[in-house]
């Protein structure tokens, strides 16, 4: 309970190795469970509260220990909330790319020296009593029969064991401690990574700077226009729109998060739902390879890929994915057994999937 309470302590102060090992393993954690257990966009939200409140806390003790600004902590808080809510919402690599900026600024933040010489426990210095943790230090008790010299003048007498040390009634402890203290092989890799940081101020703000750039780049390429896509747009406009009355679509099966499954009378899955207006046509081909680059594939959380070879719109707003027959099985198999997928910029959960396909004989033969 001690160490929950000095996880939320707002007080105290964290050394770097302390912050790093917090800081890393709560990333880590968030990615690993809305990849495998949270897969419903609500739930990872939820889970995404706590772990960057505990992320704030370790920073702000992490900065008042170094002697930094607050200023600092929020810069590393609010980039590591962007870079944690852009995956739940886009299904692209770009996505990822703001955790560059957020391994180099927590980094950075490890690197800084404590503003004061402190004794931690596990790292931590505050009201929170972690005592119970601290490791035993020996003490070289003197023997209560030593010899008592005579001092005159009232001077100090070393040789007495009940005398008060320049520390307090623990000094002995406090130099025993001090002089046991030896560097670990992490904190002297903090100290280089201080003195890089120190020397290299232009150099790391380039980075910085670069990376920042380069982020916002890369999360901004699939919207940006492109020749092929004015070509596609062009060509969609002179290709006459199929009617859904002429492609037979049977087996509907509606799907907990909001989309349905559809089989053509070939036996290929087709994939509906409704989305944002849009005019009517063909939106991505895989004769043609051109159209809407986040429709070129159907991605599972586990990484599983697979093209649908043709993306249309209907209705204004009635997307239909339809995909090859050799790859029903597979979809259908990807649809019971993993957590969600994203296709055409859009995410959908597969939370209650198995039970909705178990429920229409033509999905359970294609389950097994």
């Amino acid at each position: 309970m001690q160490l929950v309470k000095s996880l939320i302590c707002l007080l105290g102060r964290d050394n770097g190795e302390r912050f790093l090992a917090i800081f890393a393993s709560v990333l880590l954690l968030f990615f690993v469970v809305t990849g495998n257990v949270f897969t419903a966009w609500w739930a990872q939200l939820i889970w995404l509260v706590p772990s960057v409140l505990v992320i704030f806390y370790t920073t702000i003790r992490r900065v008042r220990d170094a002697g930094e600004k607050a200023g600092l902590a929020w810069s590393l808080v609010g980039l590591t909330a962007l870079a944690c809510i852009l995956p739940l919402f886009l299904p692209h690599f770009s996505a990822y790319t703001p955790l560059m900026l957020v391994v180099f600024l927590g980094l950075y933040i490890f690197s800084l020296p404590a503003k004061d010489h402190q004794f931690y426990t596990l790292g931590y210095k505050g009201p929170v009593d972690l005592s119970a943790y601290a490791k035993p230090v020996k003490v070289q008790a003197k023997p209560l029969n030593a010899r008592v010299e005579p001092v005159l003048f009232g001077g100090v007498n070393t040789g007495n064991p009940y005398n008060d040390a320049p520390y307090g009634t623990h000094g002995d402890e406090y130099l025993n401690r001090k002089a046991q203290a030896q560097p670990s092989e992490l904190a002297k890799w903090r100290q280089d990574l201080y003195q890089w940081f120190r020397q290299h101020k232009k150099l790391s703000g380039s980075l910085a700077s670069a990376m920042s750039v380069l982020i916002v780049t890369l999360l901004a390429w699939p919207y940006l226009p492109s020749n092929d896509h004015a070509q596609g747009e062009t060509a969609q406009l002179m290709m006459p729109v199929i009617p859904s009355a002429s492609v037979e679509r049977n087996h509907r099966l509606e799907m907990p998060d909001d989309f349905y499954l559809m089989m053509t009378e070939h036996d290929g899955l087709v994939i509906h739902w409704q989305a944002d207006i849009q005019r009517d046509g063909e939106i991505w081909s895989l004769a043609s390879a051109k159209g809407d680059d986040t429709c070129q594939y159907i991605e599972f959380n586990n990484g599983d890929k697979v093209r649908p070879y043709n993306v249309a719109v209907e209705n204004g707003g009635d997307y239909f994915a339809s995909f090859s027959p050799l790859d029903s099985r597979m979809l259908v198999q990807s649809l019971e057994k993993r957590g969600n997928f994203g296709l055409c910029g859009y995410n959908f959960s597969l939370k209650g999937s198995q039970k909705a396909l178990n429920s229409h004989p033509v999905y359970i033969e294609l389950t097994d």
